[in-house]
């Protein structure tokens, strides 16, 4: 439900003003429909009820302050200059010079600031008075919505700068770990193509290997007892004859030499 003013009116009483927010239109209806409700009963003037509004609204303009964050000067300056418009044929009605007076003594301590500083002082009308210091706040709020823009742009520079910097660690990142992974992929595939398999023998090769393990000839041990284990296979040829014999020859040239005969005597003595 509402808690904006409204005046209730009907016929053979008087008006009644009911709810909280007391706007200036409000103000305005209730006393015009008072007026009416006299004309109408012609109730003389020593029988009327005095106005009952000026001291609410005298109190309003009192303690009313410009909040910029809320409200700008002319916003505020028009409604306190509307909430005095229902005191006119009273005795607190506030006159021109009263009335800047109110309203220079409730500005914001920035635009106060701005007004000493400026022409604005100067003004002899209460028009021309507000319609300078409109221009001056009007400054000030394009002003202050200028720093306001600089200071998100750069809040969001640095918020861009830090998602980049992350971005890019974790690039470098999973650049580093995949590069590892191909390096360490390329070592193990280069390891694994470097192998070769040592071919099956063939049963001519068995026929003359004395160890069929590690593929030698002329050894005193089998593949059982085998002390040399397999030989690579990369370069690995197939044996032949060829091989038996120059193995033989290499185990013969490592023999012991054979013993040289005994010298037979030449000449001999006899004793006389």
């Amino acid at each position: 439900m509402s808690n904006t003013a409204s005046v209730e009116s009907t016929s053979g009483k008087a008006p009644v003003l009911t709810g909280v927010n007391v706007t200036p239109a409000i103000m305005m209806e209730f006393k015009n429909t008072c007026h009416n409700f006299f004309e109408a009963k012609s109730v003389p003037a020593e029988k009327q009820v005095a106005f009952i509004l000026p001291d609410h609204v005298c109190d309003e303009i009192l303690k009313s302050h410009l909040e910029p964050n809320k409200e700008s000067f002319w916003v505020w300056s028009q409604n306190i200059i509307k909430l005095n418009c229902p005191l006119r044929d009273t005795t607190s009605l506030f006159d021109n010079i009263t009335l800047c007076n109110q309203l220079d003594a409730h500005l914001d301590n920035t635009l106060k600031d701005c007004v000493k500083h400026s022409e604005a002082k100067k003004e002899k009308t209460l028009k021309s008075w507000i319609n300078a210091v409109r221009r001056l706040d009007e400054t000030q709020i394009s002003k202050n919505k200028h720093h306001q823009d600089l200071i998100e742009e750069s809040l969001n520079q640095d918020q861009l700068k830090h998602h980049i910097t992350d971005t890019n660690a974790l690039c470098n990142d999973s650049n580093r770990n995949h590069h590892n992974y191909i390096t360490s992929f390329s070592t193990t595939s280069t390891s694994s193509t470097s192998y070769v398999p040592l071919p099956t023998l063939l049963d001519s090769e068995r026929t003359l290997l004395g160890c069929t393990k590690c593929r030698r000839f002329y050894v005193s041990y089998r593949s059982l007892d085998c002390p040399m284990g397999f030989p690579r296979g990369k370069g690995y040829r197939t044996l032949s004859m060829a091989n038996v014999l120059a193995a033989k020859k290499g185990k013969n040239s490592t023999s012991a030499p054979p013993a040289k005969p005994a010298s037979k005597p030449v000449a001999a003595t006899a004793p006389s």
